[in-house]
């Protein structure tokens, strides 16, 4: 009897490991055939299952990436493409260093920061050292972790709201910092849909607001310091700032409800907007700044602008932030020893913020802080947690890339290919410019009007001319298409009218990358001047 109960029990273990290796085998298959789709099948999927409000590079012809290295990435054709405009993967597409990083901490442990870990305070005390010396934050600066640039100058303005006690926000016509709900409102690239940015109501000039419901409260845009196609003055530029400042002086803050006693509870009861009884005014909390304005069109403010607009805002009790996510660690740089490209303006900013680069394509962002506004941070409000923030592993990446950046001379290739880049480009403009007795016999079509930026973040505006500066932005659609269709080298276009072919490779772009897009840009150039009009 004993016997047959054991064959019993036997054949049903049997059978329940069949089942399992039965599972296993099905979903290691699902998950082969998932890798082994054609392009047209995940195209098929993703309009299915993933929401459309995620676009997608080329969408007459998207691209299905399988691989990448440094500056290079192919597709499931098998072609691989030159990649000017992937400023995440910082130190190079799949870098070794980051990889292997990656993979030995993630085969170790990953946890939060409720538990100590020596990556943290290790990567909180590097970034601390890449600030300018004599700084602020160099002197006593701190780090809170979060996942994303987005993330970061949300709470960088929560920082600066708790440590003022004020509520508004300056930026800049056009400026970017991020997708958050907080973020988005102090964005007037997002606001505004993607157009030219601006406040001051629901229309300014001949531009309208789309989104007018995403615009923060107490948000006010200063003018964008475009010298190209705006006022040539620093000292004008922050005129504009001061004035924008006394704005949010002279607004109340307003409320929408009030707290009441139940059974020993606060709750909050909703009533009507109506003005604050106590009279308080909104102020300035913060000033937020891209060191050069990224999807307004690489907007370089003109020498001293910073500096006098960082002392209107402090002199009105307001806090200075620098959001580097785009341009930050060695990548707009004018020399070898420089991080961030705020240290080309001689400003020393409360804030800083970090995102995209830091982790090369693993999640993860920094708020630098001067410890005054961290501790208010801390004293003013509950505990700030966040779940995935500063985990070993994304810690271990960005060691792993301030290495790549500090020891594998990426800043120095940053200034040396930028100028490279600039030298050559600058040559094939003059040859183009209708001046230039040696230029071409036909008018080109579409050319360079202005070339702006340092190190490997450029921005090369179309126009239609040099004199009038009209933005080509129709041919500069063709162009990008061309460069990716005929000579495999991706691009992108950003500024109000879609003009600006901005470059902002890997840091391991190099020379012969560099030629490689000049030459086919400027080929395209001269192929559309002999189109019919």
């Amino acid at each position: 009897m004993s016997s047959r109960k054991e064959k019993v029990v036997a054949v049903a273990g049997a059978s329940a490991a069949a089942v399992v290796l039965m599972r296993w085998w099905l979903l290691r298959r699902r998950r082969r055939h998932f890798l082994m789709m054609s392009k047209e099948e995940v195209a098929s999927l993703r309009r299915k299952y993933v929401c459309r409000a995620l676009s997608v590079s080329y969408a007459s012809s998207p691209l299905m990436m399988v691989e990448a290295r440094g500056s290079w990435m192919r597709d499931s054709s098998g072609t691989w493409f030159l990649d000017t405009r992937n400023n995440v993967c910082h130190v190079g597409h799949c870098n070794r260093r980051v990889a292997r990083a990656v993979a030995r901490q993630v085969a170790l442990v990953n946890t939060n920061t409720r538990y100590l870990h020596p990556n943290v305070c290790a990567l909180a005390r590097r970034l601390v050292e890449t600030m300018p010396r004599g700084s602020k934050l160099r002197a006593a600066g701190v780090c809170v972790f979060v996942n994303s640039g987005s993330e970061a100058n949300d709470l960088a303005l929560r920082m600066a709201r708790a440590f003022t006690k004020k509520r508004g926000v300056l930026v800049l016509d056009g400026a970017y910092h991020g997708h958050t709900l907080g973020t988005v409102g102090i964005s007037p690239y997002k606001f505004f849909g993607g157009g030219e940015g601006g406040c001051g109501g629901e229309s300014q000039g001949d531009r309208k607001m789309k989104y007018p419901d995403l615009k923060a409260d107490f948000t006010e845009c200063a003018t964008k310091p475009d010298t190209y196609r705006g006022r040539q003055s620093a000292k004008a530029f922050a005129a504009d700032v001061e004035a924008k400042i006394e704005s949010l002086k002279k607004k109340k803050k307003t409320f929408i409800g009030e707290f009441k006693k139940d059974d020993d509870e606060d709750i909050f009861v909703e009533k009507e907007e109506e003005e604050d009884p106590g009279g308080g005014v909104v102020g300035i909390a913060a000033m937020f700044v891209e060191s050069f304005m990224s999807v307004a069109g690489v907007v370089v403010p003109p020498p001293t602008y910073l500096k006098r607009a960082f002392e209107v805002v402090r002199s009105a009790g307001g806090v200075c932030v620098c959001d580097e996510v785009q341009t930050g660690l060695g990548r707009a740089v004018d020399s070898e020893d420089q991080w961030y490209a705020f240290e080309q303006h001689g400003v020393d900013p409360d804030v800083v913020t970090l995102g995209k680069p830091l982790g090369n394509g693993m999640p993860v962002g920094a708020v630098v802080a001067s410890r005054e506004i961290a501790d208010a941070f801390a004293d003013d409000g509950p505990e700030y947690f966040n779940t995935f923030g500063g985990n070993p592993v994304c810690c271990a990446a960005a060691l792993a890339v301030l290495d790549e950046v500090q020891f594998g001379g990426l800043r120095a290739n940053a200034v040396d290919v930028g100028a490279y880049l600039k030298s050559r480009i600058t040559d094939r403009m003059r040859e183009c410019s209708s001046d230039d007795p040696k230029g071409p016999t036909r008018r080109p079509a579409v050319t360079v009007g202005d070339l702006r930026g340092t190190g490997l973040y450029l921005g090369l505006e179309l126009v239609t001319d040099f004199d009038s500066r009209q933005p080509a932005t129709n041919a500069a659609s063709l162009l990008c298409t061309a460069l990716k269709e005929r000579h495999h080298i991706l691009t992108t276009l950003d500024g109000p009218f879609h003009n600006v072919i901005v470059l902002k490779p890997p840091l391991t772009f190099s020379k012969k990358d560099a030629d490689l897009f000049v030459d086919a840009l400027f080929d395209e150039i001269d192929h559309l001047a002999t189109l019919p009009p």
